[in-house]
């Protein structure tokens, strides 16, 4: 008995999980401490305009986002097979896109950023050019974050996360506590992106050894996997984010900042689960291109997810006031108590959606895409019909993740019917 939960501990899933959890624990904690600050020390309508300013940096990455998982598969592939070579080759052929879109991202931030405050009622058209600066590192930082992840080197990625939201947080109370408020706030998230992306250099400094010589990498390879694994991440990440930037363009700024702590209270759900699929993903892609057995992994992940999701959302159900009042004392935010436990089931179907579509990509199914992309175009089509309430916002995009993981697990149902005809 002892042996087999040494084993269960010992699994590479769960200790690298465990890694990244610690990481992710700690970086929540300032995370929710950086959030716990700013939300106490602005008004409702400022920290409205910071949560609609970091969706729309995360929108705008999402591209970045799209692209990685990608690359973290012909990087597991390559350091699999110790091809350095093309390790090399991969990351100065992706290097290159990345810094294309992000200086695009940034450049249309920066020149329409009147425009753009002015959609989402933003006073100053300033802090729209520091998310533009935010997007261009995050492309950057993406690809070193993609290349740790495929080499497995989980421990570095949670140094370096944990750098960033420390940095966040201690620059965020000095500056907002300075009285520079929302800009300052967006400056703190801002060096909490730039330092750590430096810092991830140092284990990929074998990249631009000159005695390394690079590989051609086949531009058709990458992008017969990436485009659709890209449109799948990208819908994938939109459920979580255009709800904000609708909310905060149809509703008014102080209803937009209550919809913007929901969402930071509901998303506490997928930020404890997140690390699962982080880990997962290339330990299932290296098993693949190494002909190993894979499915264990599959289920233990969808189980470490499940369960903590559903624990969670109970919770949310049953003490929503309680719950309310450990992020937030403005008793502004208490009328959201009747929204929390189907906001926490939303993002709990969303949470185990996640896995499954990192899954399918690991194992080369990329056709998923396909539902993921008529699931995001149907979110934003009917909260733009339908915005009359939260609930039926939440409504909506509770019933589109639902629905998607449906279909996903028949899906899996299938592929798995047709593997056990293929054996026997």
């Amino acid at each position: 008995m002892r042996h087999k939960i040494y084993q269960l501990v010992a699994n590479p899933l769960i200790s690298g999980s465990a890694i990244v959890f610690v990481g992710s624990f700690v970086g929540n904690i300032c995370n929710f401490l950086f959030n716990f600050f700013v939300s106490r020390n602005l008004s409702v309508a400022d920290y409205g305009v910071l949560a609609s300013l970091v969706s729309l940096f995360v929108l705008a990455s999402m591209p970045a986002g799209s692209v990685m998982p990608t690359v973290v598969k012909f990087a597991a592939e390559y350091y699999a097979s110790n091809e350095i070579g093309k390790i090399k080759g991969l990351y100065i052929k992706v290097g290159k896109l990345m810094l294309i879109m992000g200086a695009f991202f940034f450049i249309i931030f920066a020149v329409f950023n009147k425009e753009v405050a002015g959609f989402f009622h933003i006073s100053d058209p300033n802090l729209v050019i520091i998310a533009g600066l935010i997007v261009l590192v995050s492309y950057l930082g993406s690809l070193n974050v993609a290349f740790l992840q495929g080499r497995l080197l989980f421990g570095y990625i949670t140094f370096v996360n944990v750098l960033g939201v420390f940095l966040k947080l201690a620059l965020g109370i000095s500056l907002v506590f300075l009285g520079m408020g929302v800009f300052g706030a967006m400056w703190a998230v801002a060096l909490s992106y730039i330092f750590p992306f430096i810092m991830s250099y140092y284990p990929l400094r074998f990249v631009f050894h000159k005695k390394t010589a690079q590989t051609h990498i086949l531009t058709k390879d990458l992008f017969t996997y990436g485009t659709p694994a890209a449109i799948a991440l990208f819908c994938l990440t939109s459920f979580i984010s255009t709800d904000i930037i609708l909310v905060k363009h149809f509703f008014t700024p102080i209803d937009a900042g209550k919809y913007a702590v929901l969402s930071l209270i509901g998303r506490v759900i997928f930020f404890l689960t997140a690390s699962i699929s982080t880990v997962m993903f290339p330990m299932v892609v290296q098993r693949v291109t190494r002909n190993e057995k894979y499915q264990h992994i599959f289920f233990l992940s969808l189980a470490l997810v499940s369960l903590p999701s559903i624990i969670l959302t109970i919770f949310y159900f049953m003490f929503p006031l309680f719950t309310i009042g450990v992020f937030n004392k403005n008793t502004a935010y208490l009328d959201l108590a009747g929204y929390l436990g189907i906001f926490g089931m939303f993002i709990s179907t969303y949470s185990i959606l996640f896995v499954m579509t990192n899954f399918f990509l690991s194992i080369n199914k990329t056709k998923v895409w396909m539902p993921m992309a008529i699931g995001a175009v149907s979110q934003v089509v009917l909260i733009w019909l339908f915005h009359e309430s939260f609930m039926q916002i939440i409504l909506i995009s509770l019933t589109i993740v639902g629905l998607l993981l449906v279909v996903l697990l028949v899906y899996y149902l299938s592929i798995s019917r047709g593997s056990t005809e293929k054996k026997s």
